[in-house]
């Protein structure tokens, strides 16, 4: 995997960065890191509903869902980039981001396939069972104050976020 090359992408908001630790994968149960294990390329896996005892899931019991290989981003050389229908696009970079007012939300995801495992008839896609939902206190820079600093244009009707995450799209 190459590493994230910042020049040609084009990026509205962002999360932090995922943490790329070695994940301990048991070949014996189907489960890494305490979760199930629903694909390994692209990596998604899910949590163990029944591990779930209070509102807020914690980060490491947190299911993932991925299209794609998961790219390596050099935060040095990583840029947000606002432009489009605005009066003033501008860049930030990752230190300079995270200087920026930030708000802490409770929030669900829910992956749209959860319970696919239930349906009757089958259907193509990633065979969740329960645990591809989770809440979450996220961390991050209102996407209101990076539209207020660039100027929206009146026209502009809509956001388009694009990250550094790539592939051939698959028939899910």
């Amino acid at each position: 995997m190459q590493p994230f090359d910042p020049s040609g992408h084009k990026v509205l908001i962002v999360y932090a960065p995922h943490c790329h630790m070695p994940l301990h994968h048991d070949e014996s149960t189907g489960f890494q890191e305490g979760k199930i294990v629903r694909g390994e390329d692209p990596l998604n896996l899910e949590m163990p509903f029944e591990m779930l005892d209070g509102f807020i899931t914690p980060a490491e019991s947190f299911y993932v869902r991925t299209h794609f290989p998961i790219p390596r981003i050099d935060k040095n050389k990583w840029r947000l980039r606002i432009e489009g229908e605005v009066g003033k696009p501008f860049q930030v970079s990752y230190d300079e981001l995270l200087k920026l007012e930030s708000r802490k939300i409770p929030a669900t995801l829910e992956c749209a396939g959860n319970n696919r495992n239930l349906l009757e008839p089958k259907v193509k896609g990633v065979q969740w069972g329960l645990g591809a939902v989770g809440n979450a206190e996220w961390t991050g820079v209102p996407l209101s104050i990076l539209l207020e600093r660039s100027g929206v244009n009146a026209k502009a009707c809509e956001v388009i976020l694009e990250g550094a995450d790539h592939g051939p799209l698959e028939d899910w």
